[in-house]
């Protein structure tokens, strides 16, 4: 390289990685294999007779609502993402 080249070369990589700084890295999904600290069910379109579809599981949800899953509340898997994000 020359000598007008290497001052050129350095002003293009200090925009590049000014740029790149600025944009915030989004994830889609978390993805969590666990067990059932992690797994609380969700069966309200299988045809079972144990449902979790009762009033009292999700009373700490907002809405206070059924969600069919076998916990009145947040579980590990759901703490985690709300930290994360």
């Amino acid at each position: 390289m020359d000598c007008k080249t290497i001052p050129l070369f350095f002003l293009t990589l200090l925009v590049v990685l000014a740029s790149g700084a600025a944009v915030e890295a989004t994830v889609p999904a978390i993805f969590i294999f666990g067990d059932s600290t992690a797994d609380v069910g969700n069966n309200d379109y299988l045809p079972t007779m144990a449902k979790a579809n009762f009033p009292y599981y999700g009373i700490d949800f907002p809405n206070g609502t059924a969600t069919g899953r076998f916990s009145n509340g947040f579980n590990s898997a759901d703490e985690i993402g709300m930290s994360a994000f």
